[in-house]
């Protein structure tokens, strides 16, 4: 309930928030895109050699539970620039057994990813400077790591857009915490197992 006000009332500041971004980026938008492509471009070998230890690793953080054969203590990325929005999440994602890292802004996002990559990746879409959706992209250009994606965008057109540039799940704000804890907890154990199946059809 809290997490649900929090989200409702930074909407309610910003009138209609995190509108698609025009075509053309802004010099400084240009720039921070610039920046972040050489940066990841320059730690790609480090980044994929930290990711196969970090999933070396995950089988120390995993339990059986109540929530099925897979419960997490994991370790998320919070890219989020609302205080409040920030604030809220960590609380109740921390409440239930996550250890959270927030991030304001994509480019600070992107070196954490490169030093020390997350188990999950929260990210919203209207961030300053460099936004959501292309950060979303740079990450996928070299790394592996789930991203859900959370905000308050939602256009069809955008959440496929979004969804197909390789985020692993589109969440919609205002939320709860319920609901972001258990799609946090499907992503992780779609990781797990190794994502879909490949190979194969599909027939209803």
């Amino acid at each position: 309930a809290e997490l649900r006000y929090h989200v409702q009332a930074a909407r309610g500041r910003r009138g209609r928030p995190e509108q698609p971004r025009a075509a053309a980026y802004d010099n400084a938008g240009t720039h921070a895109v610039r920046v972040a492509d050489g940066m990841l471009s320059a730690s790609k070998g480090r980044l994929k050699e930290s990711e196969a230890r970090r999933a070396a690793n995950s089988g120390s953080s995993t339990r059986n539970g109540e929530h099925g054969n897979f419960v997490s203590v994991a370790q998320l990325l919070l890219v989020e620039d609302d205080a409040a929005i920030r604030g809220a999440l960590i609380r109740a994602l921390t409440e239930r057994g996550h250890a959270v890292t927030s991030m304001p802004s994509a480019m600070d996002a992107l070196q954490h990813v490169l030093d020390s990559p997350p188990d999950l990746i929260l990210l919203d879409l209207g961030l300053p400077g460099l936004g959501g959706y292309e950060a979303l992209r740079m990450m996928r250009a070299v790394s592996s790591v789930p991203v859900v994606v959370v905000t308050a965008r939602d256009n069809e057109a955008e959440i496929i857009r979004v969804l197909d540039a390789g985020a692993d799940d589109y969440v919609i704000k205002p939320f709860g915490a319920g609901q972001i804890d258990a799609r946090i907890r499907a992503v992780l154990r779609r990781a797990a197992q190794g994502g879909p199946p490949d190979g194969g059809e599909l027939e209803v």
